[in-house]
C-alpha cells in the first residue's frame, strides 16, 4: 500500500492486490485506490437499499392484493347477507300487509270503524320525520331497515338475521291466528245475519209472548209470538237473512209468510194485507216482504210475529236488538 499525492495535495491511499496462480507460479498485481473501494462500498450499500425497498414494495403490494381479495370476499358476503336480509324484510312486509288486510276485514265483520284520516301529532323528532319521509317517498323496505337500525339492530351483524327469523316466525303465527279468528267471525257473522234481530215493523206492542186471555173465547191461551199494532199498509221487513218457505193463507193467521233463516231459526209474519215475496225467494234483513193488515182472526190492523227454533216458539223480544 502506498500513499499518492492528488492534485489538491490530499493523500490517496492505493491498495495492491496480488493474485498468484497455483500451477504456473505466476503472480499478478492489481492496484486499487481507496476512493474506488469507497465507491464500491457506497454502490453496494445503495444496491442493498434498493433491494430492501423493492422487497418491501413487493411485500406491501402482495399484502395489499391479499387484503383486496379478502375485502372483496367480505363485500360479496355482506352483499349476499344484505340481499337475504332485504328478502326477509320484504317477506315480513308482505306478512304485515296481509295482517293489516285481515285487521280491516275483522273491523268490517265486527262493525268497528277504521279511521281514514291522519291524526295530527307532534312535535316529531328528526328520526321520526325521516322515517315518515322514507315511508312516503323512499324505496321499498328502506323505512323498515332504518327503523330496525334506529332500534339498535346492527344490519351487518349476524344477530339481526336471527332476530329477523324470529320476527318472521312470530308474524307468521300471528297471521295464522288472525286467519282462524277471521274464519270464526265470518261464521259468526253469517249466523248473526241469519238470526232475527230487528223489529219487523214499526208500531205498538199490544200483546207480548206467553199466556194471555183470548179476545174471542175469553179463555187463557198461550200466545206464540208478539202482536205489533200499526196502520194498514205499514211495511213489514224480514228480521234476518233467509229463504221464504211459505207464502199463503193459514187458518186463523190470514195472509202469512214463513221465512227459514238457517241455524234452526224460522220466523212467521201473520195477518198481512199483502205479501211481496214468493216461496223459494231469498230475502235479506231489512227487506220489505209484506204490509200490515187485518186478515184472519184479528181484531184490528196488526202484525203477529213469531220466532221459532226447531219449530219451538221463542220469545221474539229476546232477539230484537234495535
Amino acid at each position: 500500500m502506498k500513499d499518492q499525492i492528488t492534485e489538491k495535495g490530499k493523500s490517496n491511499k492505493v491498495y495492491t492486490v496480488m493474485v498468484i496462480s497455483p500451477g504456473a507460479g505466476q503472480m499478478k498485481q492489481h492496484r486499487v485506490s481507496k476512493r474506488k473501494i469507497d465507491l464500491l462500498k457506497a454502490s453496494a450499500v445503495l444496491l442493498l437499499g434498493l433491494l430492501v425497498l423493492w422487497t418491501t414494495h413487493v411485500y406491501m403490494k402482495s399484502a395489499s392484493f391479499s387484503a383486496g381479495i379478502k375485502l372483496s370476499t367480505e363485500n360479496m358476503q355482506l352483499k349476499s347477507e344484505l340481499g337475504e336480509l332485504q328478502n326477509k324484510v320484504a317477506m315480513l312486509s308482505g306478512t304485515l300487509d296481509r295482517v293489516t288486510q285481515f285487521e280491516r276485514k275483522l273491523r268490517t265483520i265486527t262493525g268497528l270503524e277504521e279511521s281514514h284520516t291522519n291524526v295530527g301529532i307532534g312535535p316529531l323528532s328528526n328520526e321520526e320525520m325521516l322515517i315518515a319521509e322514507l315511508e312516503r317517498t323512499g324505496p321499498p323496505n328502506e323505512a323498515m331497515l332504518y327503523k330496525l337500525e334506529s332500534k339498535g339492530f346492527d344490519i351487518k351483524s349476524v344477530n339481526v338475521k336471527k332476530e329477523m327469523d324470529r320476527l318472521l316466525s312470530e308474524s307468521s303465527d300471528r297471521e295464522k291466528d288472525l286467519m282462524e279468528l277471521t274464519s270464526f267471525l265470518e261464521d259468526q257473522r253469517m249466523q248473526l245475519a241469519h238470526t232475527p234481530a230487528i223489529w219487523p215493523t214499526r208500531g205498538w206492542l199490544t200483546s207480548p209472548f206467553g199466556y194471555r186471555r183470548s179476545s174471542f173465547t175469553g179463555k187463557r191461551k198461550f200466545h206464540e209470538g208478539i202482536d205489533i199494532a200499526a196502520q194498514m199498509g205499514t211495511p213489514i221487513t224480514a228480521s234476518a237473512d233467509g229463504v221464504v218457505v211459505f207464502e199463503g193463507t193459514l187458518s186463523g193467521y190470514g195472509k202469512t209468510l214463513v221465512i227459514n233463516h238457517g241455524f234452526d231459526f224460522t220466523t212467521r209474519y201473520a195477518h198481512c194485507s199483502q205479501t211481496l215475496v214468493e216461496a223459494g225467494q231469498k230475502v235479506s234483513r231489512g227487506q220489505k216482504v209484506a204490509t200490515v193488515g187485518n186478515t184472519g182472526r184479528s181484531t184490528g190492523p196488526h202484525l203477529h210475529y213469531e220466532v221459532r227454533i226447531n219449530g219451538v216458539p221463542q220469545n221474539p223480544m229476546r232477539y230484537i236488538v234495535e
